[in-house]
């Protein structure tokens, strides 16, 4: 790219036009920052499918690729969209096309503060980031629950009766943990509101040809809102007439502002690699999301004991991470030199199953893998050793499917399998069979999915710490995925 630069300097171009004819030969992804020693005044940056943030200061301004990188400088914030070129002096930005129109844009002012994107005294950031969870639960809950009416309102952030009529069928697109959060959504969707689900992969959906049309909801989920596959899904769903409404933790990211409604996570910057409480908001907004329908739908106040333990559920879920992280710390000194292990649940603990194995394969390093605990039969069950230990999730709180998950779980235990079990308080049986067992505190269903993720975040950070891994930066692997 420099020398395409320097080949039109060389015909006479001024460096900005240079630049500007330079960007008319590209393709593809690319975010771009030039600067040159003999004008050092200003520094010229592009971007096409890939982040670029600007931070605005006084007498200073600053280029990054997101925005923890800048809160040291500045909360004001300018995004670019793709094909647009920003010029920077230190007392001012402008704003181009690719044809060199100007273009007006004031910058965004985030309420996240430089001590939320700091360890504050965490050996990393992971392991602070679990412990934030009950804070941003609360900041996601903050201003979203009449606590007259004791019920949840998107009503002040554009969400009205009017944007889902007519829909008959529901995507959810996303990837790697926040596809979890999809699944999650899938089981409660569909057994709330009786509207059919489709849950993809963002990297598979636009290739697959999908039935979409007008009668369409499309739901992406991205923490970043810059994951480059899950935008291209979004940019097609909008092509065949979808309406197009977007779960996201970055305030003007690229999926936010080509959403037609955005609800933000409001959990803070996130910086490790392995997503923790970026997954704990997106189950929660999906949670509000769905009694906010049943009220405006169907007339039904959800349980005044459901909203009760929503505005409790932040102080709940503190104690309970202070409680059973030292309970993990034991396991995991026991089990951190396995090289294989099984992770098996049922229905709304099925995909938190996905996400405990996901966790102990990014920052472990251990092949793990998670399944529907009746798939075991179907293949996986040969794989059960002594020395491949067995993760089973079951909750009281799921009626029936809680003993079909114990009588999976005596199949791996009939076959010398060792289980590692996270269950409800008071679960006899499977204390009689489990080798290590954690209690999890009695919930309604909804709220399964975000107590029983936190002890599977601990357990995959403490083996990888035992381990000696890189916990914030695991190898290979990326914050943000912004090339497909």
């Amino acid at each position: 790219i420099v020398h395409l630069v320097e080949d039109y300097v060389n015909q006479g171009l001024d460096l900005r036009s240079a630049f500007f004819s330079a960007l008319k030969k590209l393709k593809g992804a690319y975010a771009i920052g030039l600067i040159s020693k003999e004008n050092p005044e200003f520094i010229m940056v592009a971007r096409n499918q890939s982040p670029v943030v600007i931070g605005i200061g006084e007498k200073e301004n600053f280029l990054a690729s997101d925005i923890p990188a800048l809160l040291p400088f500045t909360k004001n914030i300018l995004f670019l969209n793709d094909g647009e070129i920003a010029i920077l002096h230190k007392d001012k930005v402008e704003i181009y096309d690719l044809e060199e129109n100007k273009i007006e844009r004031d910058p965004i002012a985030i309420s996240w503060d430089l001590a939320s994107a700091e360890k504050g005294g965490f050996p990393h950031f992971m392991l602070k980031e679990i412990y934030d969870q009950p804070d941003a639960v609360k900041h996601t809950l903050l201003g979203r629950i009449d606590l007259d009416k004791q019920e949840i309102d998107f009503s002040k952030e554009g969400l009205g009766k009017e944007f889902f009529e007519n829909i008959e069928k529901i995507f959810i697109v996303a990837c790697g943990t926040s596809y979890h959060a999809g699944l999650v959504a899938k089981y409660l969707i569909e057994r709330n509101l009786k509207i059919p689900v489709e849950v993809d992969l963002a990297s598979e959906f636009r290739y697959r040809s999908p039935l979409i049309d007008s009668k369409t909801l499309f739901i992406a989920v991205s923490q970043s809102g810059e994951t480059a596959d899950t935008i291209a899904g979004l940019r097609l769903a909008k092509e065949l007439g979808a309406k197009i409404l977007s779960i996201c933790n970055v305030l003007g990211s690229t999926i936010a502002r080509e959403s037609d409604i955005v609800l933000y996570t409001q959990a803070g910057p996130e910086i490790s690699v392995a997503s923790t409480k970026a997954f704990v908001s997106q189950v929660l907004i999906f949670i509000l999301l769905i009694f906010y329908l049943k009220k405006l739908f169907y007339g039904e106040n959800e349980n005044k004991k459901k909203i009760e333990a929503l505005i409790k559920l932040p102080h709940n879920l503190k104690e309970f991470t202070e409680k059973v992280h030292s309970k993990i710390k034991k396991i995991a000194q026991k089990w951190y030199h396995i090289g294989n292990c099984l992770y098996l649940g049922r229905n709304i603990l099925y995909p938190i199953a996905l996400e405990g194995a996901l966790k102990l394969k990014e920052i472990a390093y251990i092949h793990a893998e998670g399944y529907a605990a009746g798939e075991m039969k179907h293949g996986p069950i040969a794989l059960i050793e002594e020395n491949v230990p067995t993760v089973v999730l079951s909750a009281k709180e799921t009626g029936i499917i809680y003993e079909k998950t114990l009588s999976n779980a005596e199949e791996v235990k009939s076959r010398r399998g060792p289980i590692i079990a996270f269950v409800s308080e008071a679960s006899e049986e499977f204390n009689k069979i489990a080798e290590d067992y954690i209690e999890i505190p009695l919930t309604f269903y909804e709220f399964l999915p975000i107590f029983y993720v936190i002890p599977l975040q601990l357990f995959a950070y403490e083996m990888a710490t035992l381990r000696g891994c890189d916990v914030d930066k695991p190898r290979n692997l990326a914050k943000s995925v912004t090339v497909e």
